[in-house]
């Protein structure tokens, strides 16, 4: 994935000494995970995670062991992560703000899916960077031990609030393609779906899964993937 990432940056035009930021949303492997390679090759890049991340990525081991023990056999799949230099990264949370030079990115808190989740939005081209506050390609991962049920409930509702008040046209998330128009829709299933889940109100099968046994449910054609005990 690095090297694809690699090839998209420099297609784009961007020399490896201009890029300034690396910007991951959480501190999941599959989002953060190569943030010290990207630091490598990208000399005077800076990195700015949740706070609650800033020790994993400049220290990866315990990351590393809790993801192994979270994805299991899936781990094939992974590579070992490299430190990021702790001169070169810091944490931002709620309220800060990122300089693109021309225009800034407001930082603000989406927790739930992981500790510290944060989106990123551009006002100047109307655009949320939601990280994984709406994931449904793949399925809606809820079962993990670090996602939070109620705090996903409290950025599902937060992402609808910000959609109505105008601030933004188009929701950018990790693992689907970019929503915009009446594909938000999807905002609003998952929000009363997630809600019946917390409140026992919908039905459930308990399965076993790549990683262990876990409840699932389906809203609309999205399955959901929730704790056996919560």
């Amino acid at each position: 994935n690095r090297e694809a990432l690699f090839e998209s940056v420099a297609e784009i035009g961007i020399d490896r000494d201009e890029l300034a930021w690396i910007l991951p949303t959480h501190a999941h492997l599959d989002h953060a995970g190569g943030a010290g390679y990207l630091a490598e090759r990208y000399p005077n890049a800076e990195v700015r995670v949740p706070e609650k991340g800033v020790r994993h990525l400049v220290d990866p081991e315990a990351l590393v062991a809790g993801t192994k023990s979270a994805v299991g056999d899936q781990w094939e799949h992974y590579a070992e992560p490299k430190p990021v230099p702790d001169d070169r990264i810091e944490g931002v949370a709620e309220g800060d703000q990122i300089d693109l030079g021309d225009r800034e990115l407001d930082v603000i808190a989406l927790p739930g899916p992981a500790p510290g989740h944060l989106g990123l939005v551009d006002p100047a081209t109307d655009t949320l960077y939601g990280g994984d506050v709406v994931h449904f390609d793949y399925g809606l991962f809820l079962h993990f031990k670090d996602c939070d049920l109620e705090a996903c409930i409290s950025s599902l509702a937060r992402v609808r609030s910000l959609y109505d008040a105008g601030e933004f046209e188009t929701l950018v998330t990790s693992h689907n393609e970019p929503l915009s128009g009446d594909d938000l829709s999807v905002i609003d299933d998952l929000l009363d779906g997630v809600r019946e889940i917390a409140d026992d109100e919908r039905e459930y099968e308990v399965v076993d899964t790549d990683w262990g046994l876990a409840r699932s449910y389906s809203i609309g054609d999205l399955p959901v993937l929730a704790p056996v005990e919560r």
